[in-house]
């Protein structure tokens, strides 16, 4: 009877998992937005499709989403009741007993969801099969217990999967609990698939300064708020004597202000490379060379001529540093189109520029911008006015320097996309140059931000943010600075000096800053000492019960 029953039509056992499905009144329910993450929630891509641990959805998931169900005849039917008093209310009605075999798997899924106390709407049970969840999926996001930390949405995806490849050694989450499943992790080393949560943002919250998180035994740890390069430099002001030394082996040690590791870079080219369109648009713009320098310049839709003087100045210095023959190829990198045009007619006399025009390669190629790309008009003046895939060429495109890269702006120089980028570029002439002693990274700053020294450099992830304070030299000239390629976190080194909003910032974490950057190490220990660890987790699968 049971081999019948599988044997039944693709149409049939559609039907039949329709009606077993959750069924909700179209009045009463609108899909939830997401919860915020600074980083998973900003993305819009689909796991690539020929990642080889990618699962196989099965037709189940595939099913209409409740948005699509509210036009159906299926939510004419009688819905029922909704019982309060237990988390089983949320099952759906049990279906007759000429049901498939697949929908009472599907019952037996939907269970074992409620339990990890996930939405019974999450898009297949497990969350394996690369099925896109939350916004995009048409449901809700999945729903954490009670006692856990928010999920961010969407898990199981990559980040910007249309313009990023990423190397095969990197997982998923739905993939790493097909593999925990699959490999018996729980029940072979009685370890539950749990995510570790530590906030950054939230100064007492965060156990970034006073906890040893070598002794945490979860599989999975997310540190999460840390949008650029200061966040993990914290510990190396860690209490502990192993967090210290384990992130001076990383980031390097506090005293060397001259060397600094690559590390950002380094991970960047291991673990990301552009995908096959953005390579071809690269390939495009700079006509299958690679250029002999970068110019990144953020001018927010501005166009001072003193910000392009300096700039033009620094690349003739940049030129006599590398010790370039002939004629040297420049990339124009800038959020402000029209800035490109001018800064090409002011370098035109003595170098190459290419930049990447993507109208003129929408044109060539017969492109039309996707959804997705259009630029959002709220963040128009802060990112520009390109599509988003443009700034994913540029990105690529900069990075393939072989000697410089520069970063000048409208206000704040050396951004974190700048750095990234000067951090890729470097990585990869490292693969050609293993003394890397022939690339450098410059900062262009013109006088108008040098009035009052470096005090409009005090945004916390930019290059220059340690030297605000009151040491900076103000009324200078403009300036083409050597610019580290891991920018320093911490204000205890020459010349390096705190704003009044780094001193009253520190002091939620516990850490008592002088006027000259110097970090009060006994007060930070006793303030560890009077504090407990903020344990914040949730459960990937639900825990395991010998």
């Amino acid at each position: 009877q049971s081999q019948a029953r599988s044997q039944l039509s693709c149409r049939d056992g559609v039907a039949a998992a329709r009606r077993c499905s959750c069924s909700v009144e179209p009045s009463s329910w609108q899909p939830s937005p997401p919860p915020p993450s600074s980083f998973y929630s900003a993305t819009r891509a689909l796991t690539p499709a020929n990642h080889p641990l990618r699962l196989r959805t099965s037709p189940l998931t595939r099913l209409p989403t409740s948005s699509s169900r509210m036009s159906s005849p299926w939510t004419r039917l009688p819905a029922r009741p909704r019982r309060k008093s237990s988390p089983l209310s949320r099952l759906p009605p049990r279906p007759p007993r000429t049901s498939s075999v697949s929908c009472r798997l599907r019952r037996r899924l939907v269970r074992r969801e409620v339990a990890a106390g996930h939405n019974v709407r999450d898009g297949g049970g497990d969350g394996g099969g690369g099925r896109r969840r939350g916004v995009d999926g048409g449901g809700q996001p999945p729903r954490p217990r009670a006692d856990s930390a928010p999920l961010p949405a969407p898990w199981g995806l990559y980040p910007f999967g249309q313009y990023i490849s990423y190397t095969d050694h990197s997982f998923t989450i739905g993939e790493i609990k097909h593999l925990w499943r699959k490999n018996r992790c729980a029940q072979t080393y009685g370890r539950d698939l749990n995510v570790r949560v530590d906030d950054f943002e939230n100064p007492s919250e965060t156990n970034v300064l006073c906890s040893d998180w070598s002794r945490w035994k979860d599989p999975i740890i997310w540190f999460d708020g840390t949008t650029d390069v200061v966040g993990i430099q914290f510990f190396l002001k860690n209490v502990h004597p192993e967090m210290k030394t384990a992130a001076s082996t990383i980031l390097g040690s506090l005293g060397m202000l001259h060397a600094r590791p690559n590390t950002f870079g380094e991970l960047m080219r291991v673990i990301i490379s552009p995908s096959q369109v953005v390579q071809k648009a690269v390939q495009w713009a700079s006509k299958g060379f690679s250029p002999d320098m970068v110019l990144h310049m953020r001018m927010m839709a501005n166009r001072p001529v003193r910000a392009r003087t300096a700039a033009v100045s620094c690349i003739q210095k940049a030129i006599q540093i590398s010790g370039l023959k002939g004629t040297p190829r420049v990339a124009l990198i800038s959020d402000t189109p029209s800035f490109v045009k001018e800064m090409k007619q002011e370098i035109s006399e003595f170098a190459e520029v290419t930049y990447f025009d993507y109208k003129s390669f929408a044109k060539s190629f017969d492109l039309e911008m996707n959804g997705t790309d259009k630029p959002l008009e709220f963040r128009s003046r802060d990112w520009g006015s390109a599509p988003r895939c443009a700034a994913f060429v540029d990105f690529f495109l900069a990075s393939s320097a072989r000697h410089t890269v520069i970063t000048g702006a409208h206000r704040r120089v050396g951004t974190t996309y700048a750095q990234l980028i000067a951090a890729l570029a470097a990585a990869n002439r490292h693969v050609h140059e293993p003394s890397g002693a022939n690339f450098t990274f410059l900062s262009s700053i013109h006088s108008n931000l040098l009035v009052d020294g470096l005090s409009t450099q005090a945004g916390w992830g930019h290059a220059w943010s340690r030297y605000a304070g009151p040491l900076s030299c103000p009324r200078q000239a403009h300036q083409c600075a050597l610019t580290p390629l891991l920018p320093h976190a911490w204000w205890d080194g020459r010349w390096r000096s705190p704003t009044a909003r780094d001193v009253r910032r520190l002091l939620g974490y516990g850490v008592s800053l002088s006027d000259t950057g110097e970090v009060d190490e006994e007060g930070l220990a006793s303030h560890c000492r009077s504090r407990e660890d903020h344990v914040k987790r949730f459960h990937l699968l639900p825990p395991y019960k010998s």
